[in-house]
């Protein structure tokens, strides 16, 4: 009789031993960030750089420095022209060109800088854009594991919970069963007296 009860257990046993080895591993929920987060390191080293103030600047330069050196060559070669040369006046002419040269160098700076701000500003949104997708992913990647683990917690629950109750039926049917043998037996002694 006992293997009634036995044999009413090994599907539940098996079902329980399955569940248990489907344990979730915190590993198959890892977030897949890995992209991202290089994404972000680059961006961020964009943004501690100077490439676009040095691309602003770099043209700039170029163009100031050739007006620069042709202001500088006029001016040498009218004060020889008017035998003024080593003058005041040449002296005065080369200050006021090289004053010309300051403030468009400062113009350009200025644009450059503004131009390497709006930049910055842009990456630095891009960043904060990256960073909030990682964390929304490692945040997606923690409930999906809390979830698989409260599916497993139940589904092992039930399967106990079913073992039992496949156990206590056979045990129920086996007494049931016990005692119409008992019942037949009592009214056949009964009837052969």
């Amino acid at each position: 009789m006992a293997w009634q009860l036995l044999a009413a257990a090994i599907p539940s046993v098996a079902k329980l031993a399955t569940t248990a080895l489907n344990k979730p591993k915190e590993s198959d929920y890892k977030p897949q960030t890995k992209y991202m987060e290089k994404y972000l390191s680059n961006l961020r080293g964009q943004q501690s750089s100077n490439a676009v103030f040095e691309q602003s600047m770099r043209p700039a330069l170029r163009t100031i420095g050739a007006q620069s050196r042709q202001q500088q060559q006029q001016i040498g070669y009218n004060v020889q022209k008017s035998g003024l040369a080593g003058s005041g006046i040449e002296a005065q002419q080369r200050l006021t060109a090289s004053q010309g040269t300051q403030e468009a160098l400062a113009g350009a700076t200025e644009r450059a800088a503004s131009a390497q701000t709006v930049a910055n500003q842009q990456l630095g949104r891009e960043a904060m854009k990256v960073s909030s997708q990682i964390e929304q992913e490692r945040e997606r990647a923690a409930q999906a594991y809390n979830q698989a683990m409260r599916q497993y917690d139940s589904n092992l629950k039930g399967a106990f919970i079913e073992g039992v109750a496949n156990v206590a039926t056979a045990g129920v049917n086996m007494a049931m069963t016990n005692q119409k043998l008992v019942g037949a037996r009592e009214i056949l002694g009964s009837d052969q007296v």
